[in-house]
């Protein structure tokens, strides 16, 4: 590299091109371009070496300074023979030793479950929910929370009111000892919060529930409820099949009569199932059914009544306004009829404008079974219209 930066710096003019004097103008100009353009090459590649040159011994000298790591063997001492026949310890200059940075930490994982909901203790039917939640957290999370002795901290730190206060005591004393581990809180916690009949109370419910009018969705969700609580899950399908049978109301029984129910338990709940929809669409539908024709029967029944106020009654009073109220006079005694006779009046009104035959009275009638009675003016008492057959007499 020495050699090359001596060579670049020897090519001076003398090495450039000599421009002859008998050349034109134009090739004169175009070589001397030439000329300094090669000047301008050779001095940046002088620049270049130098640079070159100095990454170089920059590069020697680091390594110079790194120091030396040797290995097991060679940093043991080992002996030389001197003239004298006796193995003296070699001496020799180590370098310091490095300075080595410690190992960083691995990183955790992330979580991949959210915090379980923390439980309280007040409803115990809630700490199965609870406990189950809380294994598959650890299961899952477990290299992301820490070791054992963090897991349970952090299985701890998930209670909360009075199940945190009762199972504190337990805590503070085995914190110390090799039983602070994730299967003696289990114990704990199961023995505080496990109802230890829950088994044979959740059989004795299974014994006496029925649905009765209760949707069977919400009824079964209760029923597999309670299999769980009995830890029947493990019973087989006519088992479970013979309680879910014995527990349904009669409408769904009777809906499934003549339908060969299916051999397994789940198929038999779907079943049930869509045995309920049906009825559910059929009592529906009866009801809408049942609403509409008593809304019709309503409006058939009103219906005469209205039409009777607006057309009868007005028809009535128009024709009795048009025609004249058809009265009949009343029997009159002889004495009674002679004096109107000579009075010149009318014997069915008494009045002077018209004789008995132009009167709107019609004749009268006799009463049968009854004296006669005297009357000095005929009382309107409507009758049906008769043809006036009455005589002069006006009795008749």
């Amino acid at each position: 590299m020495e050699e090359q930066r001596q060579q670049s710096s020897q090519a001076g003019p003398e090495n450039q091109l000599q421009m002859p004097t008998d050349i034109p103008p134009w090739l004169a100009s175009f070589m001397e371009a030439q000329n300094n353009l090669s000047a301008r090459l050779a001095e940046n590649q002088h620049t270049l070496l130098e640079r070159l040159a100095t990454l170089e011994t920059r590069s020697q000298n680091s390594l110079n300074q790194q120091p030396q790591f040797l290995s097991p063997a060679q940093e043991a001492p080992f002996a030389s023979t001197s003239t004298t026949g006796v193995h003296t310890p070699a001496t020799r200059h180590q370098s310091p030793a490095p300075e080595q940075n410690e190992p960083s930490e691995a990183k955790r994982p992330k979580q991949r479950l959210g915090d379980v909901a923390k439980y309280d203790g007040k409803d115990k039917a809630k700490y199965r929910e609870f406990s189950i939640e809380m294994t598959a957290k650890l299961e899952i999370d477990g290299n992301a929370i820490g070791d054992e002795k963090t897991q349970v901290w952090y299985a701890y730190s998930g209670l909360a009111g009075e199940a945190k206060s009762r199972i504190f005591p337990w805590v503070e004393i085995a914190r110390g000892t090799s039983q602070f581990t994730l299967q003696g809180l289990r114990e704990q916690m199961d023995l505080a919060f496990l109802d230890p009949r829950a088994k044979q109370k959740a059989i004795d419910k299974l014994n006496r529930i029925k649905q009765r009018s209760i949707p069977f969705a919400d009824f079964l969700n209760t029923f597999d409820t309670l299999i769980l609580e009995a830890e029947g899950w493990s019973w087989t399908d006519d088992v479970k099949k013979a309680f879910l049978k014995a527990a349904i109301s009669e409408k769904l029984m009777d809906g499934m009569v003549g339908v060969e129910s299916h051999p397994t338990y789940v198929g038999y709940c779907a079943q049930l199932r869509r045995t309920s929809d049906q009825i559910n669409e059929r009592d529906e539908y009866a009801r809408r059914r049942k609403n509409w024709t008593k809304a019709i029967g309503t409006r058939t029944n009103q219906e005469p009544v209205q039409v009777e106020q607006m057309e009868w009654e007005p028809t009535t009073t128009r024709t009795a306004a048009t025609k004249g109220a058809r009265t009949r006079a009343v029997w009159l005694t002889k004495e009674e009829f002679i004096r109107r006779q000579n009075a010149k009046l009318c014997t069915r009104c008494k009045s002077k404008d018209h004789g008995s035959r132009q009167c709107h009275l019609l004749p009268p009638k006799r009463l049968e079974g009854k004296p006669p009675t005297i009357h000095t003016a005929a009382t309107t008492t409507p009758v049906e219209e008769e043809h006036d057959t009455d005589t002069s007499s006006g009795n008749e």
